[in-house]
C-alpha cells in the first residue's frame, strides 16, 4: 500500500468538520522563504537524479538468449520515467517457467539502486558501485549470492548481464549473454 499522506483520521474520511488553521503575522514570509528555498535547491537534485539513470537508458528494451543450460532467459526493461526504471526477467525450458524475477532501479538521494525480487519476494537492492560508458556494476556485499550484478552494453564483446559474487566459500559466476528483441505485443 502506498502512503498518500492521508489517514482514516484526516477530514478526507471523517464526518468531523476540519479546523481551519489561522495563519499568524509573519508566518508568510518564512513559508515563501521556505518555498523559495527548496526551489532553488530542487533543481540540481533533480538534474542530478535523472543524470543517474539517464545514463543507463541502454538498458531498456527487450533481451532474450538461451544460458549455458540449456534455457531461454528473458529480461525487459521499461525506459526511466518518474525517477525509475521497471524491469522482469524469466526463465524458460520447454515452454514451461522455471523463474521469474521483478527488477526495478531507482534513485537512492544521489545513487541508482538496483532491486531484484526473485519469484515477487522481498527485494534485495544492490547499489550502483561504478558506472562507465556502457557498464554499470551494482554491489550489495551481504547478499549470499549474488554480491555483484553487472550490465554491459552489447557490442563491447561481453555478456549483457552477469551475476557474481562468493557462494559456499568459492567465487561463482553466470553469464546472460542476451540480444536485443523485439518486445511482444508491441
Amino acid at each position: 500500500m502506498v502512503n498518500v499522506g492521508i489517514s482514516p483520521a484526516s477530514p478526507v474520511f471523517s464526518k468531523r468538520r476540519a479546523v481551519p488553521i489561522r495563519p499568524r503575522p509573519g508566518m508568510a514570509v518564512v513559508g515563501a522563504l521556505l518555498l523559495l528555498g527548496a526551489l532553488g535547491m530542487a533543481g540540481p537534485v533533480q538534474a542530478q537524479n535523472q543524470d543517474g539513470l539517464t545514463s543507463l537508458r541502454w538498458m531498456a528494451g527487450c533481451w532474450a538468449g538461451t544460458l549455458s543450460s540449456g534455457a531461454l532467459y528473458e529480461e525487459w526493461w521499461m525506459p526511466e520515467v518518474g525517477g525509475m526504471m521497471i524491469g522482469m526477467s524469466r526463465m524458460l525450458r520447454a515452454g514451461r517457467t522455471l523463474s521469474f524475477e521483478f527488477l526495478r532501479i531507482a534513485m537512492n538521494e544521489a545513487t541508482p539502486v538496483y532491486v531484484a525480487q526473485p519469484g515477487g519476494g522481498v527485494g534485495t537492492h544492490f547499489q550502483l558501485a561504478s558506472l562507465t560508458d556502457g557498464r554499470a556494476v551494482f554491489e550489495n556485499p551481504e547478499h549470499d549470492f549474488p554480491q555483484r550484478i553487472i550490465y554491459a552494453k552489447p557490442g563491447a564483446g561481453a555478456p549483457f548481464a552477469r551475476i557474481e559474487g562468493e557462494g559456499g566459500g568459492e567465487a561463482r559466476g553466470l553469464d546472460f549473454p542476451l540480444n536485443r528483441v523485439p518486445c511482444p505485443g508491441g
